[in-house]
């Protein structure tokens, strides 16, 4: 078979729909004979990439410390979510109160769950001493020159009254680069630990929702036998999803979320291709959390069968707590619905 997107090559990878940054769970099933190597690397790279450091979910996934899946049994380079790599890279703020002045600074989740540790970072003060603004530090930049472009990207041409946090261990990079600006103001140090309030604040990018609609279409390829994924009815959403074609709201909608506060924590999928009908995946990732995330409904398109037949799948990705209070991938359960209940 050849693959749905380019329909060139032989469909020969092994598609991990639900990305693996989520985890390793038991009885997990990849799709087959869909997608070949290069689409598969091309497309899931990018967006998992988006949807993993760069989204609500990867919030989550960080402060409740989820094990990913680890390739040749070497770790993967950390993931920062919450600054940049690079000049002019999106992150997610994370604010939280600094123990010492009172104000908020930018946090980052340390390695034991519940704990956070500070990012390198200049806080713009007024003259009254309140922070105006809080601009992190990519981590990959090493001169002042790199530096004052972070800072002319941010709106700053001149530093009056403002506060440097270096993060531990990388007070030398941060003191050479201010060095280099002529800022001779003093580096501060900041205590992690337990933060009781926690304020994640951040957009998200085009292709978080296109990582959206790539898991739950190829979830759909997993578990509704009856369509192959490169018909016509499906052509606007894989423009979308390999590049960007097209408004998000044509496919995905934003619904209430999945009532299981009480329940055990995972993400639960669903698929409805009823005859005639446009096929539907929900998804509502990690249901069962305290910090509620809104459900997910994809819209792929007509169903494109002539058999007349109601399809309905479900699954259940379900974690479980490891001694040091992280999270690993559990079981997919399938669980049992009823066509059109």
């Amino acid at each position: 078979m050849l693959c749905i997107y380019c329909k060139e090559r032989e469909a020969s990878a092994r598609e991990h729909y639900l990305p693996q940054c989520l985890g390793r769970f038991q009885k997990f099933e990849p799709l087959l004979n869909r997608l070949c190597e290069l689409c598969n690397q091309g497309i899931g790279q990018n967006l998992e990439r988006e949807f993993c450091r760069k989204s609500p979910e990867a919030v989550l996934r960080s402060v409740h410390w989820i094990k990913g899946q680890r390739r040749g049994g070497r770790k993967k380079r950390p993931v920062h979510i919450y600054q940049p790599e690079k000049i002019g890279g999106r992150h997610i703020y994370f604010f939280a109160a600094d123990p010492e002045t009172g104000r908020d600074i930018l946090w980052q989740t340390d390695k034991n769950p519940g704990t956070v540790k500070e990012i390198s970072q200049l806080v713009m003060l007024d003259d009254a001493g309140e922070a105006t603004q809080h601009i992190p530090i990519p981590v990959e930049i090493t001169t002042g020159r790199e530096l004052a472009q972070v800072l002319r990207e941010n709106g700053v041409t001149f530093i009056q009254h403002a506060q440097v946090i270096a993060a531990s261990g990388d007070e030398e990079r941060v003191r050479v680069m201010f060095t280099e600006l002529n800022w001779n103001g003093s580096l501060h140090r900041r205590a992690g630990g337990h933060v009781p309030r926690q304020v994640f604040t951040g957009e998200v990018g085009p292709d978080y929702f296109r990582a959206l609609a790539k898991i739950g279409f190829h979830y759909a390829l997993k578990y509704i036998p009856t369509i192959i994924g490169d018909e016509g009815a499906f052509r606007a959403l894989r423009e979308f999803i390999t590049d960007g074609s097209g408004n998000h709201e044509r496919f995905l909608t934003e619904c209430d979320t999945v009532a299981n506060s009480s329940g055990p924590l995972g993400h639960l999928f669903t698929a409805v291709a009823n005859p005639g009908s446009p096929i539907v995946v929900n998804m509502q990732f990690f249901a069962g959390c305290k910090a509620a995330l809104p459900q997910w409904r994809l819209i792929l398109g007509d169903n494109p069968t002539t058999i007349l037949a109601d399809q309905v799948s479900a699954h259940f990705f379900a974690y479980s707590d490891e001694d040091d209070g992280c999270l690993t991938g559990g079981e997919v359960v399938a669980l049992r619905v009823t066509p059109g209940g």
